[in-house]
């Protein structure tokens, strides 16, 4: 084998380290792509279940709303129910008074004629 030949070896055993240890490296940085991928996707999978669960937390909040909402209007027609129970009362209370009254007016008028 000539000098020639083998530098010519030598320069193709090099080459060939060279391009083994590009295609190395490729691997590397390829990894890491898939690995900054997975990492990206990971985070969007978390910000997915995080608004999940802020809407979920919002409907929450507007059930309770709801809930509380409901229960006001029934607190208002009970209120609304014990006044106007309150209003026969008091009128049946008057009409109570006028008829004593007129019990009271007879009587009255009796007595005067002399009954």
């Amino acid at each position: 084998m000539t000098s020639c030949v083998r530098i010519l070896a030598v320069l193709a055993v090099l080459a060939v380290l060279a391009v083994l240890a590009v295609l190395a490296v490729l691997a590397v940085l390829a990894v890491l792509a898939v690995l900054a991928v997975l990492a990206v996707l990971a985070v969007l999978a978390v910000l997915a279940v995080l608004a999940v669960l802020a809407v979920l937390a919002v409907l929450a909040v507007l059930a309770v709303l709801a809930v509380l909402a409901v229960l006001a209007v029934l607190a208002v027609l009970a209120v609304l129910a014990v006044l106007a129970v309150l209003a026969v009362l008091a009128v049946l209370a008057v009409l109570a008074v006028l008829a004593v009254l007129a019990v009271l007016a007879v009587l009255a008028v009796l007595c005067e004629v002399g009954v």
